[in-house]
C-alpha cells in the first residue's frame, strides 16, 4: 500500500517585537506568496487548523510550537529571539504608539496603562502573559529554559536573535538555499524609546522572575550567534523552487 508522503514544512514562529513581519516578506521573495500561510494576514481567525495547512511550504505568525501538534519530524521550526527586556519595552512602545485605537481601546481594558510601563506591570495579567517566558513558551511549548532547550534538541530548528539577525538569514540561506536574503525592516520605531521607559525599582525582582527563563535561552542562542539543528534530508525537502519573477517589497505589501 502506498502513503501520501507528509509534507514538509517550514514553520516561523513570530514571537512578537522580533521583526517578524519582515520575515515574511523574505519568505514571500524566497517561496512565492501562494506557497506561504501567515497567521492574521491569511487568515483573522485565531484558530486555524492544521490540516488546513498542508498546501503551504511556509507558516507562520503569532502561533506557538503547541499549535503544530502533529508531524514534527517534518517540520523545520525557525525563530528569532531578543533580549527579554528590550523585548518587553518594545512590545509597551508598540500598544501604546502604533496599535490602532480600537486595539488599545481593548489592552486597556486588560489594565494596560500607555503612561507608564510599570503601573501596565502592576495591574494588567494580560500584558504580565505576553512577558512571563513568552519566548520559551511561544518557541518551544515550555516554560522553562531548561525543558525548551530539551524540545529543540530532539527537534529541527533554526533560531537566531534579533542582534544577530543577518547571521541567522545566512544560515536559514546555507541550509535551505535561499537567494533572497535582505531582510527588509518594518514596523522600526523611528525614535529611539528603551532609555526613555522607565521600571520602578520596586519592580525589578518582578521583571527579574517574568524574564529569568527567556533571558537563559537568550543568553545560550546568543553564546552561540545561531542555533541549528537540521536533519539535512528534510532541508533539501524545504528548499525553495526558482520563482518566475523576483518578488519585491512593493508588489507583497498586505
Amino acid at each position: 500500500m502506498s502513503h501520501t508522503p507528509i509534507p514538509a514544512r517550514l514553520i516561523c514562529i513570530h514571537i512578537e517585537k522580533t521583526a517578524g513581519n519582515s520575515f515574511r516578506t523574505l519568505a514571500y521573495q524566497n517561496y512565492g506568496r501562494e506557497n506561504v500561510f501567515w497567521s492574521g494576514i491569511d487568515s483573522r481567525q485565531p484558530i486555524v487548523r492544521e490540516q488546513d495547512l498542508t498546501d503551504y511550504t511556509v507558516v507562520g505568525g503569532h502561533w506557538s510550537m503547541h499549535h503544530y501538534k502533529s508531524h514534527n519530524a517534518t517540520n523545520l521550526y525557525c525563530s528569532l529571539l531578543r533580549e527579554p527586556i528590550k523585548r518587553m519595552k518594545s512590545l509597551f512602545h508598540f500598544t501604546r504608539t502604533r496599535m490602532d485605537p480600537a486595539g488599545q481601546k481593548k489592552w486597556q481594558e486588560f489594565g494596560f496603562d500607555p503612561d507608564s510601563l510599570s503601573m501596565t506591570l502592576r495591574q494588567s495579567p494580560k500584558f504580565i502573559s505576553m512577558i512571563k517566558n513568552r519566548q520559551c513558551q511561544m518557541l518551544t511549548g515550555q516554560q522553562s529554559y531548561v525543558d525548551a532547550k530539551r524540545v529543540m534538541e530532539n527537534g529541527n530548528f533554526i533560531v537566531g536573535t534579533l542582534d544577530d539577525h543577518a547571521e541567522y538569514i545566512t544560515e536559514l540561506a546555507r541550509q535551505l538555499g535561499w537567494q533572497h536574503t535582505a531582510l527588509p525592516h518594518k514596523n522600526k520605531s523611528d525614535t529611539p524609546y528603551q532609555d526613555d521607559i522607565q521600571i520602578d525599582e520596586d519592580l525589578a525582582p518582578l521583571v527579574e522572575e517574568l524574564c529569568a527563563q527567556d533571558q537563559l535561552l537568550y543568553n545560550a542562542i546568543k553564546q552561540r550567534t545561531v542555533y541549528t539543528q537540521v536533519n539535512q534530508e528534510l532541508a533539501k525537502r524545504l528548499a525553495p523552487e526558482p520563482l518566475e519573477e523576483a518578488l519585491t517589497p512593493q508588489s507583497i505589501s498586505a
